[in-house]
């Protein structure tokens, strides 16, 4: 892909997460779509990028920490705060990475397959960021308009 067909792309893809994170209530939902689908496409399209020679399991790796990514945080569970569970995948991903590499029957260039799989991982794992920022803003949402109900009861009684 040269760099005129990936401008508008680029820019499409940030359209769309400024649109979902407009969208309210579902906001967090289709935010974690929206990067779930975007950790798919970075786990494709990754390996050809950085012409990385084991692209198969790199695809894998990088596309499954993008996809978990996505589904941690939004199912994370009360006793786990959000960040720590994505960086635990994360650190899931880099074990995975590692251990991709071992599997391989072609040992040339290990350590830049290594390194590209471990930068990808990263971003499809760190991408889960924005379920968070979406899921936080939907809270203190919330958490105003609660307030300003509570004080508008409290003046007029």
């Amino acid at each position: 892909m040269t760099a005129p067909e990936r401008a508008p792309l680029g820019a499409a893809l940030a359209l769309l997460l400024a649109l979902v994170s407009l969208t309210g209530p579902l906001s967090p939902v289709l935010m974690a779509t929206s990067v779930g689908l975007l950790g798919l496409l970075i786990g494709i399209s990754w390996p050809g990028l950085l012409e990385l020679p084991s692209a198969i399991g790199t695809r894998v790796v990088v596309a499954g920490t993008g996809i978990g990514g996505a589904l941690v945080a939004v199912l994370v569970p009360e006793r786990l705060t959000p960040v720590s569970a994505i960086v635990m995948l994360c650190a899931v991903g880099i074990f995975a990475a590692f251990v991709h590499q071992m599997l391989r029957r072609d040992r040339r260039d290990l350590t830049s397959s290594l390194t590209g799989t471990v930068a990808g991982v990263f971003l499809a794992g760190l991408a889960a960021t924005w379920v968070i920022a979406q899921v936080d803003a939907q809270v203190s949402e919330s958490t105003k308009r609660g307030s300003a109900g509570s004080g508008v009861e409290s003046s007029s009684s």
